[in-house]
């Protein structure tokens, strides 16, 4: 039987989407001409003041791709983490160097941070980051005015800053002609501050929770979506093969996430994903186009280019905080030859 024949034949109701962060350069130059030979559709979380830049997308390659049928996806305007990490060690009065579960509050020298364990906050300047044989930490501009305990205190950017990075990278994707309804967190850190934003603003997170990449079309909650991330240190071609006859027989939307820049991403990988999705009958969709077809939202057949939201979110001090897991999926081998199809010719094909 014929790929098109096949594909007509269609006996899953599963869906596939990939999606790959941080527009580095190697998107363009390594992963989209894969999709593009396989004739499938990808999305790119773009960051959105990083584009032109070394390494980078270029807007206008960037456009090219989504030209192509590419979704063009949020990820912030610097790549910033979007929810609060806890303090690995206690901070006292007088500290400069304030250790954390992770240093991603340091990347950018005066940024202003909070740190709070639910009844008490102080608002600090970040100056860099590091590490020593303690642990990760971040140093401050100014020592701190007040102690707090490791095991419930968090530290988290400001309000302003969280508004910034949700709603101008948006603006500024639109402004280079992007349809943007989607976002990605970086690093995958979620908090409620954030997540009431990105629900004011978009359509789906793409990255909510931890989870392994297996989102159930019946019940979908599009804020609240989990990826799987391309590992092939540590997973097989038989692991990916049972995490896709789950997406194909469960009728789940799977979402593969991958970052093209990595040493250990390997476009051949991409390709047999592909291909093994194909023969399972799953539709490779953008996440819109996945959420247009279950009816969760309309397609749009304008694109915005202004946002005008200027709305800001507060909850309570005590927010909580979750990072998306890379489960595994998908650590696999060489694909055996198969004819690609045009991305439009092969989800016709299919309905």
């Amino acid at each position: 039987m014929s790929l098109a024949s096949r594909a007509a034949a269609k006996s899953s109701s599963g869906k596939l989407v990939f999606i790959y962060d941080d527009s580095v350069a190697e998107d363009y130059t390594k992963t989209f001409p894969v999709h593009q030979d396989e004739g499938v559709p990808a999305c790119s979380a773009a960051i959105s003041g990083q584009l032109g830049e070394k390494d980078r997308l270029t807007v206008k390659q960037l456009q090219e791709m989504n030209n192509a049928g590419w979704e063009v996806m949020s990820h912030t305007v610097h790549h910033r983490a979007m929810g609060p990490l806890q303090l690995a060690e206690d901070a006292s009065k007088g500290d400069t160097k304030v250790y954390e579960r992770s240093n991603r509050h340091g990347d950018h020298p005066g940024d202003e941070v909070i740190i709070s364990n639910g009844t008490k906050e102080e608002t600090v300047t970040i100056a860099g980051e590091g590490s020593d044989d303690t642990g990760e930490y971040v140093t401050l501009k100014n020592p701190l005015e007040k102690s707090f305990i490791a095991d419930n205190s968090t530290m988290r950017y400001t309000d302003e800053i969280l508004h910034s990075e949700i709603f101008d990278s948006k603006k500024q994707l639109e402004k280079d002609g992007f349809d943007v309804t989607s976002m990605v967190l970086p690093y995958g850190i979620n908090g409620q501050r954030a997540e009431a934003m990105i629900q004011k603003e978009y359509d789906a997170l793409a990255n909510a929770k931890i989870a392994d990449g297996l989102n159930p079309i019946t019940g979908f909650d599009p804020y609240h979506l989990s990826r799987a991330y391309f590992k092939p240190d540590s997973e097989t071609k038989k692991k990916l093969g049972t995490y896709l006859d789950t997406v194909a027989k469960g009728d789940f939307l799977g979402i593969l996430a991958g970052h093209s820049s990595y040493e250990d991403f390997d476009p051949k990988r991409v390709r047999t994903a592909i291909r093994m999705a194909k023969d399972r009958d799953i539709e490779i969709l953008t996440l819109r186009d996945a959420m247009v077809d279950m009816g969760i939202i309309e397609r749009q057949t304008t694109t915005t280019t202004t946002t005008t939201s200027s709305e800001k979110t507060t909850t309570s001090n005590d927010e909580s905080t979750s990072t998306t897991k890379s489960s595994g999926q998908p650590g696999f081998g060489v694909a055996t030859a198969l004819t690609g199809l045009g991305a439009l010719a092969w989800r016709q094909s299919r309905r």
